[in-house]
């Protein structure tokens, strides 16, 4: 089986200094949770990476410790990555120690390197690598130029068990050890199937979905072919920096959709509660319609921050287009840095089963990460227990086949569309779009409770949660045909890739469609919208 790695983000002013009082979602037992998010924190400092950008001088490291610092690749030297044939080359010894190991130089070309527990011998020309004492061929060989011996970067980090994530707009590289976390997430076993590796943790998440650490990385990437060879699917954890990319009556995206007024005379009294899995949410700004949540960066129930903005302009936009008796699950999944979120894979993973667990109808991820089939098969596992998925296309310019959850056959894909019903110029495309909306200068709340605009699918994905929470107040759908009833409200457009079109539901008289199969949620009563 293919070995999985991914190399994860992409808002009324405060009137009290208190947490605004919440409700609790349906009963769950979060000790696992807890447990995985201690689990990660434990080992998040096992995370040594080094990144350096075609044309720069320096190279940013980051040690076990988690500090990072930026140095010269060559001290004393300006010297740059070299690119030959479309592939980068880094000096060897800036390459290597960087990532912790040594190198030996014994005489001539010749290169010996000693690294996450592996012996590698190669020849400055050759493109074959000894790796253990196995030949592995290279599509580029090192070269010798200005007096250093030049190693193909993606090359000699696989076969250091590393991978390396690529951003082509910065031509930027970013390598890091596959098993630092020592950790794998293994999808569809049960526990008899964990016998057979050394695991010194098992959590079991639920779903089928466990996690194991081991005492070493050597450890992990044994267990990993172990558990391989049984047929189930398996990926070692790793930190994932996934994109991450609310709305006001009278914005252009409610004239454009007509979302306040399908709230007002579409909703029915049925409970429904949206999970918002995001950089987590400000409460006080959305009093009586936040349930606790749970926070995966403290491991704690309750979610009371949000660093980034990110969830809390995601929540203003479900809060102000739905009704009261649409509650709101927060799922602090991200610590984030600017457009980027930063989560261990087996998180993210947690972040929906807890959701599910939670009683959400829907789930809303307005991010994206790398193709992951593990990912994905988590998605599949929760819609498939009634809790429907809206997904963010991405922010890419580029075809939704590449990121996780957007390719997911069983999420309601939503790209972005600017003022002239155009697909938005940054917005992702492709087979898996179910439909879009609005995406370009959307207006939502920051933490601090004053307005701004911004631009994403993660804000067009919202206002499809919205529209379909409306629904679910109505009937208790379940996903597919939720999906399909959200796409009979869109409006076809001539752009590829653009699904059933653009979210319209001004007209609120779409073709009718089978009775929806109950979902068995737990009843709570709530008041019919004004």
């Amino acid at each position: 089986m293919k070995r999985l790695c991914s190399a994860v983000l992409a808002l009324c002013v405060l009137t009290a200094l208190l947490p605004a009082p919440s409700a609790r979602a349906a009963e769950v037992d979060t000790e696992v949770y807890e447990d995985l998010a201690a689990l990660v924190a434990e080992n998040q400092s096992d995370t040594a990476a080094l990144s350096f950008t075609v044309g720069e001088t320096t190279m940013t490291v980051t040690d076990n410790a988690g500090k990072r610092e930026s140095v010269d690749i060559d001290p004393g030297r300006d010297t740059a990555p070299l690119v030959v044939a479309e592939r980068t080359l880094l000096p060897a010894r800036a390459l290597v120690e960087s990532m912790g190991g040594e190198i030996a130089y014994e005489g001539g070309n010749t290169v010996t390197i000693y690294s996450q527990g592996r012996t590698v011998q190669l020849e400055a020309g050759d493109n074959t690598l000894l790796v253990d004492g196995e030949a592995v061929e290279l599509d580029v060989a090192p070269c010798f130029h200005e007096e250093r011996t030049y190693l193909p970067v993606r090359g000699i980090t696989e076969a250091l068990d590393c991978q390396v994530d690529w951003d082509p707009d910065t031509e930027t590289a970013t390598v890091v050890s596959t098993y630092a976390s020592r950790r794998l997430l293994v999808m569809g076993a049960e526990r008899d199937d964990l016998d057979a590796v050394d695991a010194e943790q098992a959590l079991d998440l639920g779903g089928g979905l466990w996690v194991l650490s081991f005492a070493d990385e050597a450890s992990t990437a044994r267990a990993q072919e172990v558990l391989e060879g049984q047929d189930l699917l398996v990926t070692p954890d790793a930190q994932t920096e996934a994109v991450l990319s609310g709305g006001i009556s009278g914005s252009w995206e409610d004239q454009r959709t007509g979302l306040s007024d399908f709230g007002k005379t579409q909703a029915g009294s049925r409970p429904v509660t949206v999970a918002v899995l995001d950089t987590g949410i400000n409460p006080n700004l959305f009093p009586g319609r936040v349930l606790d949540g749970f926070d995966f960066q403290t491991g704690r129930e309750g979610v009371s921050a949000d660093p980034s903005g990110h969830g809390t302009f995601v929540a203003s936009l479900i809060a102000a287009y739905t009704p009261d008796c649409v509650s709101i699950l927060p799922v602090r999944l991200f610590s984030a840095d600017g457009t980027l979120g930063h989560a261990q894979l087996s998180v993210l993973s947690a972040g929906l089963l807890y959701a599910a667990e939670a009683g959400a109808d829907l789930a809303n991820l307005s991010f994206t990460l790398g193709a992951n089939d593990l990912f994905d098969a988590v998605v599949e596992e929760v819609t498939a227990g009634g809790m429907a998925v809206v997904a963010a296309a991405g922010n890419s310019r580029t075809d939704t086949a590449l990121f996780s959850p957007a390719r997911c056959e069983d999420a309601i894909v939503v790209a972005a569309t600017d003022q002239n019903d155009r697909l938005a110029d940054f917005s992702n495309a492709g087979d898996s779009v179910d439909l879009c909306a609005p995406g370009v200068g959307i207006t939502g709340q920051a933490p601090s409770g004053g307005m701004y605009t911004d631009s994403g699918t993660s804000f067009s994905a919202p206002l499809v949660a919205a529209a379909g929470a409306v629904l679910l107040t109505a009937n208790a759908y379940m996903p597919a045909a939720l999906e399909e009833e959200l796409k009979a409200y869109a409006t076809p457009l001539s752009q590829a890739g653009t699904g059933a079109g653009v979210l319209d539901l001004r007209e609120a008289q779409p073709e009718p469609t089978p009775t929806p199969t109950p979902v068995n949620r737990p009843s709570r009563r709530c008041p019919h919208p004004r």
